[in-house]
């Protein structure tokens, strides 16, 4: 009973967002635009938080010139630090709902990958725009 709480108070807190489902999506593109999109719209200022607070990320940021360069320096940095990684990653999963879960961990390695090309595009639009 509190787990089915637990997933009604979570999904509430997500905003809904309008994606142009066809027949031809698969599950996981389904789950990235039905349940991740939405969960990282919701932790955004929180992502926000943790990447302006990691300092030896930012001065590798400062030296970049052009949108390639920030990317780039911003994917090394999030592929060589796994625990910057994982919180990220920690951040969305711990919004999932069971069922949700239980999806996440079938397709763990797509999932993360996923969740991280969301984050470093979340990433570079907010800084340079």
């Amino acid at each position: 009973m509190p787990d089915l709480i637990r997933d009604e108070l979570i999904t509430t807190l997500r905003s809904s967002i309008s994606t142009s489902n066809t027949n031809l999506t698969s599950d996981i593109e389904l789950f990235q635009n039905d349940v991740l999109r939405p969960v990282l719209k919701f932790q955004h200022s929180a992502l926000i938080a943790l990447f302006n607070n990691e300092s030896l990320l930012q001065k590798q940021l400062k030296k970049t010139s052009t949108r390639e360069d920030y990317m780039s320096v911003l994917q090394a940095f999030i592929s060589k630090e796994a625990k910057f990684r994982h919180i990220l990653i920690g951040s969305v999963i711990g919004l999932l709902t069971e069922s949700e879960l239980e999806f996440y961990f079938k397709e763990k390695k797509n999932c993360n990958k996923r969740i991280i090309t969301m984050i470093i595009k979340r990433f570079t639009d907010t800084a340079l725009n």
